[in-house]
Formats: C-alpha cells, sequence, structure tokens
C-alpha cells in the first residue's frame, strides 16, 4: 500500500499512470481491496491537480469516480469541481469521462424524481443546469472526441425540445464531412438513433444523408440509408427507392438485412405506399441472396400484412411469383403454410389453388407433402372449392412419398365422411353424387395409373384456377346418359 502511493504521486508520469491502474484493477477485485484503496483518495486528487500528463489525468479521474460513485453528493461536487475547471484538465479523455458522469448524474435526477417533470431539462434542477452548461461547452472544445461525446450525451437527454439540440446537430453535420471514416461514421450512427424520436429535426440533414450513400464503407452507407428511411416524406420514397436498388447489389446480406428492416418501418409510417414498398422487396426476394436475408424479407412480408390488412392480397401474390422458383425448402414449405393460414380469407381464394397444385407436380416430398396440407386447409375453409380440391387430392393418392400419401388420405377421408354427414344441404347432394361417380370410374383411373407407371408426368395447371363445382353440375344432369359418355367426362374432371 505504501509503496502503490507513493507511486501514485510520483513525477515520472509512466509510474504514476501505472500505480493508478493498479488501484483501479484492486478497486473492482474485492469489497475489502476497496475499502483500503478508498483511503488513497488523496493521493489520487494530487495526481489529477499537479499532473500535465493526459493519460494520468485520465486514470485518475476515473478512480476518483469509482471511490464516489456510491454517493450522489459527491459525484455532484466532483462534477461541478472540474467542469468549472475544464481548462485544467488537458487530457479529452478525461473530459470524456466528465461528460459521461454529468450525463448520468442528470439521468438519475430524472429517473429518481427529484426534477421538474414540466421544465426543460436544463432547468430541472440546479444539478441538471450545472451539468447541461458543462456538456453544452464541451461543444466547443477544441477536441473532435470531446465535441463529438459532448454532441452525442445532449441528444440523448429526454425532455429536451427540438430546439434544444440545434447546436449538437450542427456539431453532428459538421463530422459528416470529415475526411475520417471513424468520424462520419460516428455522427452518422448518432443521428441515425436520434431520428427515431426526433425525424423532423434530422431531415433538415437530408442531402448530406444522400452524400453518404456511395461511401467506400458500406456500413456507413446502410447507416446512412436506415437514417433516411427514419425521416423520408411519402413523396421522397420513390426516390429512395431507386437508390436503395442500386446500393443494395454492391454490399453484403448483413448490411441488406438492416436496410430492409428500415424499410419495414417506413411501410408502417405510410401505408399507402404498402404496394410500392412491397413489390421492392418482392423483387429481390426473387433474386441472389443468402438464406437470412430472404428470410427476413418474408417475415417482414408476413409483419406487413399484420400492421395493414389491405396488403394480404397483393402479398400473397407476390410470395407465389416467389414460390414458383424458390431454392429453399423451408422457406417454400412457411409460404405454403400461410397461404393455407390467410389464403381463404382473400376475395379470390381459388387464385392460389394453381400455384399449390404446381407445387405437387414439379417439387420434391416435404414441399408436396406441404401442399397437400394447404389444400386441405382450403377445403375445410371453402365449401364452393372443396368439390375442385378434391379432384385434385385424388390423383396424390398414388404419390411415391408415405408422408404425402398419408395427409391426401386423411384429408380425403375427412372431407368425404363430413360431406356424407350432410347430404341433406343441396350443394353437399352434388359433391356427394360425384365422389359416387368418382369412386365408380375403375377405367379412368387405370388410364391414370399407367400413365403415371410409363414415366409421364403431369403437367403444370396453367389456368386462372381450379375448376369449379359448376363444372360438375353437368354430370349431375346428364346421370341418365350411356356409361361411355359418363367415363369420358369423370376424364374431364
Amino acid at each position: 500500500e505504501r509503496y502503490i502511493k507513493q507511486a501514485i504521486v510520483d513525477k515520472g508520469h509512466h509510474v504514476a499512470s501505472a500505480a493508478l491502474v493498479s488501484a483501479i484493477y484492486l478497486f473492482a477485485k474485492s469489497n475489502q481491496n476497496a475499502s483500503i484503496v478508498k483511503r488513497w483518495i488523496a493521493e489520487v486528487q494530487e495526481a489529477l491537480k499537479t499532473s500535465t500528463n493526459s493519460m494520468v489525468q485520465f486514470h485518475a479521474i476515473q478512480l476518483l469516480y469509482m471511490i464516489k460513485a456510491q454517493d450522489r453528493l459527491a459525484v455532484s461536487k466532483l462534477v461541478q469541481q472540474y467542469s468549472s475547471k475544464i481548462h485544467t484538465l488537458q487530457s479529452p479523455l478525461a473530459v470524456v469521462c466528465l461528460i459521461r458522469y454529468a450525463h448520468k448524474l442528470m439521468q438519475d435526477e430524472i429517473l429518481h424524481g427529484r426534477t421538474n417533470p414540466n421544465a426543460p431539462i436544463q432547468t430541472a434542477s440546479s444539478l441538471c443546469t450545472t451539468a447541461y452548461l458543462f456538456i453544452e461547452a464541451c461543444l466547443r472544445h477544441k477536441s473532435k472526441i470531446v465535441m463529438y461525446e459532448a454532441a452525442k450525451h445532449i441528444c440523448t437527454l429526454s425532455q429536451l425540445q427540438s430546439q434544444d439540440i440545434q447546436s449538437s446537430l450542427q456539431v453532428l453535420n459538421l463530422f459528416l464531412s470529415s475526411s475520417k471514416p471513424c468520424t462520419r461514421l460516428a455522427a452518422i450512427k448518432t443521428l441515425s438513433i436520434l431520428a427515431k424520436t426526433l425525424p423532423a429535426s434530422v431531415s433538415k440533414f437530408n442531402e448530406a444523408l444522400e452524400a453518404l450513400i456511395g461511401d467506400a464503407n458500406r456500413l456507413i452507407g446502410t447507416l446512412a440509408i436506415t437514417t433516411l428511411l427514419k425521416t423520408a416524406s411519402q413523396n421522397s420514397i420513390d426516390r429512395l427507392l431507386k437508390a436503395i436498388s442500386l446500393f443494395l447489389h454492391d454490399i453484403a446480406d448483413e448490411y441488406k438485412i438492416t436496410v430492409v428492416k428500415g424499410l419495414k418501418d417506413l411501410c408502417i409510417s405510410y401505408p399507402n405506399k404498402h404496394i410500392t414498398i412491397i413489390s421492392f422487396l418482392s423483387a429481390f426476394l426473387r433474386q441472389q441472396g443468402g438464406f437470412q436475408f430472404k428470410t427476413n424479407i418474408l417475415h417482414i412480408i408476413v409483419a406487413l400484412m399484420q400492421h395493414i390488412p389491405q396488403s394480404m392480397e397483393s402479398s400473397l401474390l407476390q410470395l407465389c411469383e416467389f414460390l414458383e422458383d424458390c431454392e429453399y425448402i423451408n422457406l417454400a414449405t412457411t409460404i405454403l403454410h400461410l397461404l393455407g393460414d390467410l389464403g381463404h380469407k382473400t376475395s379470390r381464394p381459388a387464385l392460389y389453388i394453381r400455384f399449390v397444385q404446381n407445387r405437387i407436380i414439379l417439387e420434391n416430398n416435404t414441399i408436396r407433402a406441404a401442399a397437400i396440407s394447404t389444400l386441405g386447409k382450403f377445403a375445410a375453409h371453402c365449401p364452393n372449392l372443396r368439390f375442385s380440391i378434391l379432384s385434385l387430392l385424388h390423383t396424390s393418392l398414388r404419390d411415391n412419398d408415405d408422408e404425402t400419401r398419408d395427409r391426401t388420405i386423411q384429408i380425403i377421408t375427412t372431407l368425404e365422411s363430413s360431406m356424407s354427414l350432410y347430404t341433406h344441404c343441396q350443394f353437399y347432394k352434388k359433391q356427394h353424387r360425384f365422389l359416387s361417380l368418382l369412386s365408380s370410374s375403375t377405367s379412368s383411373s387405370t388410364s391414370s395409373s399407367s400413365l403415371v407407371q410409363n414415366g409421364h408426368e403431369q403437367q403444370p395447371i396453367h389456368e386462372e384456377g381450379p375448376l369449379s363445382g359448376g363444372d360438375f353440375e353437368n354430370n349431375d344432369n346428364q346421370s341418365n346418359t350411356t356409361t361411355n359418355n359418363n367415363n369420358n367426362k369423370t376424364n374431364t374432371c
């Protein structure tokens, strides 16, 4: 202890700095060590007062704060003492620490209700006034590190109005044109955070932000785009999307994910633009990209359908177009289950049957099984399509995959049993007669089976939708015709 106390006030700044760092480690090691280090407060204050070395001042003010951290009055005196003597602190890092301590004091005053909630933060209490004036004075410091730290902490203060942060915004705007990438990154990051609460104040610097979209540092360009998305107006969305489309081709997927998340917030803010934004997202969904990127786009489109119900039909159609050429099985099955849950709620549910049936014909076992479940959901919720869907499901009874066949049998059995229980309904009478006709047409099933065995594949459906119930009414009206005509009509079904 005696050696470290002597080393703290040593004239050699390397020795003093090393002793202060040792004291910091000892203080954090255990409570017993902390009680010993607290007795060195006089030596620490002496080092902070007499030394002109920046690192000695930096370490000394850190240790001094750690010793007084549990005493709010002592910390406030520390801030007041050195905020009035800011020019005596030659270390920019020491001033940065002092700014953080002052900011924490102000936040604690607000948190514990020791301020007037109706008054601005700079006049809420005497302590807040002193701390705010000190931080504001640091905006004119000769060190850019101190200027940025002061601007950042002023922008994050609560109970501030837009006019109270104008000086901080001017500093950040100055840093946007800096030649150093780290300075530009720090400024754009702070503006991006501030745009969440005060977008109108940040929108004044949109021209400077647009110039940073093409920055060589892709992280800076990404933050510039996300900030512009938070401050954009409805009239500037189309122009902004055009700039984003050129930018997204040249960046990694991790940056693309950040941009599309910003597009989600923009669409929620301006729901009238949902068609434009969802079409933009769907275009990148169909282009080359990683699994995580496309998964995020899919989740965002689903979230937009929940926030903006009128976008559901257009979104489902965009997802169906992506389903036609989807290289990821997980995404394809997710979209199919989504169609089963939401497709029957649209104005034209028959429009989506074609996309689902094409998956049964063209895709692998996993996707075929998911498509069968989707058709079952449509049949359960859409009585007018049940007749047509059953005819499509019967073609999967001879599927090579056990899971697909089992699902098909379960769905057909459930539907046929429910339809046979309600044969007193005029609608189900027609369907029941068709099922009887379908089961009795052995010749047509034999010919279909031979086609499958000979290697002839079914062709994808290209009509507008599946067969409607009216296509099968002619069979019921002409039930007295010859057996040959009945078989021909069954083949047509």
